[in-house]
């Protein structure tokens, strides 16, 4: 398979040119061929003539032909062909020349001699070599006897083949010229063509390893697809990298520190021999570990979020039965907070069809339940609603809990972000992942006061609505 691009299309181009040559030739030899015998036939049916001419009667009624010698001159060439002639009489009889002549075979060509006379050409074999033949029937009148006769006129076809070979031998040299200076131009076409991409593969190549901008060298037309391709693609990695960068950093950033009071519990718990202590230490290691672990899930959730962030998916999947699902999963880990969690569906519809991944979806309500049971101190209920306007449908996550400070909403919403009461509790990820996925949606989410009414606990519960809204 030939895999460089200017040989492949030389080779496109060559073919044709090829074919179309091979027809050319195979042309102009049956022209040629056509136009030696039309030459050679007027000279042959030029001679007969003159034969005929000089055919008599004589004055006992008999038949006479006097062959002048410039009849068999015509036909004299530097092929050194030979003539062969015959003259019959009456009802064939043989008058002169070469007995063993004849005309047979289909009649090649036409020649007329006058309004009711033809001379007929036929093509054969006389003596081992190839003739052309012509033949021509006339009548002589006498003072008192009239004969009808017929002149054979033949000659070989060497001087016929010699101006053909000719003919074709001038025209291929022609046609060679002419091919070898087209395909000296069409290397050069393309050569020039293909240039624009050996300066593009030139451009890229001085590129540094971490130089993803998108390529804006002008490209043939045909290129451009190609070229938007790679720069779709760039993107995307791009953003892969990055969020592979963002990933390492935090997760850096993040681990560290409980890995070290992790490390320096367990080091501490090695160190003492009373029981109570060592639990003590090695509880405060488990706490640390699983913060990390938190941590960690969390950070590579963000990842996918940032990688689904480049390629957004074009799937669908029904937002209240998601919604009954992971209320249903959630049943267990409430009960463990003896927290009451619900769905109402002020809808009173099945389906509702949201473009995104579904699976981020879970990951993100996940997120946000799994929050309100680690901060939502004094909360007794969640409740998730259903509910929509012209142009978007909302989801409402709510609880009766302490809630959070409008002051802070943007604060723990954003990278890390969290309030004084929290930062022993979590990552500081999970509201941050949750307005990062629904970004994914072509949504947003709010935090506002719960609009139910809270219980009071201390004066201080004013709940939390968490606001998540998808476009219709």
């Amino acid at each position: 398979m030939i895999r460089s691009l200017k040989s492949r299309l030389l080779l496109w181009l060559i073919l044709p040119l090829l074919m179309v040559s091979a027809f050319a030739l195979y042309d102009t030899k049956n022209y040629a061929r056509i136009t030696a015998h039309s030459i050679f036939d007027r000279t042959l049916a030029g001679s007969t003539i003159a034969i005929a001419e000089r055919v008599g009667v004589t004055e006992d009624g008999s038949l006479d032909v006097d062959i002048p010698y410039i009849a068999l001159d015509m036909l004299t060439s530097s092929a050194h062909d030979r003539i062969f002639y015959r003259i019959n009489f009456d009802d064939n009889e043989f008058l002169t020349g070469y007995k063993e002549l004849v005309a047979s075979g289909e009649i090649v060509n036409k020649i007329s001699y006058s309004q009711n006379q033809d001379i007929l050409f036929y093509n054969g074999i006389f003596r081992g070599e190839a003739i052309r033949l012509a033949l021509y029937k006339g009548v002589a009148i006498g003072a008192e006897r009239r004969h009808n006769f017929e002149i054979l006129l033949a000659e070989t076809t060497k001087a016929r083949d010699s101006l053909t070979q000719d003919i074709l031998n001038s025209a291929t040299w022609r046609l060679a010229l002419i091919l070898a200076t087209a395909l000296v131009f069409v290397w050069v076409g393309i050569v020039l063509a293909l240039k624009p991409l050996t300066h593009l593969q030139q451009a890229i190549a001085r590129r540094t390893p971490n130089d993803l901008h998108p390529i804006t060298h002008k490209v043939p037309l045909e290129v451009e697809s190609l070229i938007s391709t790679i720069n779709s693609f760039m993107t995307r990695l791009g953003n892969s990298l990055s969020a592979l960068r963002n990933f390492t950093g935090n997760a850096e950033h993040q681990i560290k520190t409980p890995l070290s009071i992790a490390k320096a519990n367990i080091y501490l718990a090695q160190q003492t021999e009373e029981d109570v202590e060592q639990r003590r230490l090695l509880n405060i290691s488990n706490n640390a570990i699983t913060q990390c672990e938190r941590i960690l899930s969390q950070l590579i959730l963000l990842s996918r979020v940032e990688n689904e962030a480049s390629s957004k998916s074009k799937l669908q999947f029904n937002l209240v039965e998601q919604v009954k699902q992971n209320i249903v999963r959630e049943y267990p880990i409430a009960a463990q907070f003896n927290i009451d969690i619900g769905i109402k569906n002020n809808l009173n519809i099945d389906e509702i069809n949201i473009t995104g991944n579904a699976t981020l979806f879970d990951e993100m309500l996940h997120n946000i339940i799994s929050n309100i049971f680690m901060h939502a101190d004094r909360c007794t209920v969640v409740t998730v609603y259903l509910n929509e306007d012209r142009f978007y449908y909302y989801l409402h996550i709510e609880d009766n809990g302490i809630g959070i400070m409008p002051e802070n909403y943007d604060k723990v919403i954003s990278r890390f972000g969290q309030t004084d009461a929290s930062k022993n509790k979590g990552s500081g990820l999970g509201l941050s992942i949750v307005s990062e996925i629904m970004n994914l949606y072509d949504g947003g989410v709010k935090l506002s006061p719960a609009t139910h009414k809270a219980q009071k606990a201390n004066g201080q519960n004013i709940g939390l609505s968490v606001e998540l809204k998808f476009k219709k």
